[in-house]
């Protein structure tokens, strides 16, 4: 097991110097009850690191649905405001919670660079690193 522990992190390393993106992770909390919105958590310091963006590339409109708060009606839409957008980050799953909000660099390589996200789910992927499901930040979020 050692062995192959060792061949995930030289691959890691090399991902992460071909593909990776410097992201900045901030920390979120609920306001206003359960219902409330998600505003940036001042008492947790900013978490610099390298994410992985990637996207399912079958989609025609760019990864993203629809967000919702525009809707009329909406019956035949979705409401899961989940995109395929998903970043891949070497981080431990205590350090990261659904509602935070992720940037990307204003220098990143991808076409990401200087956008926010909110984290939507959390999901290990089996190599230590997790994979974050990304949805757009709306603009009343943004933390900066």
């Amino acid at each position: 097991m050692a062995l192959f522990s060792n061949h995930v992190a030289l691959c890691r390393t090399t991902v992460e110097a071909v593909h990776g993106d410097e992201v900045t992770l901030y920390a979120a909390k609920r306001v206003g009850g359960v219902n409330g919105k998600m505003e940036r958590d001042f008492a947790l310091d900013p978490i610099v690191l390298s994410g992985c963006l990637h996207q399912d590339i079958d989609r025609e409109d760019g990864g993203f649905w629809p967000d919702p708060a525009g809707m009329v009606g909406g019956v035949d839409r979705t409401l899961n405001r989940v995109g395929d957008l998903t970043c891949s980050v070497a981080l431990s799953e205590d350090k990261v919670s659904e509602g935070d909000f992720l940037h990307v660099s204003a220098a990143a390589s991808s076409d990401y660079a200087d956008q926010w996200f909110e984290v939507v789910t959390i999901t290990p992927n089996g190599l230590g690193q997790l994979e974050l499901a990304l949805a757009k930040a709306r603009s009343n979020h943004v933390c900066a």
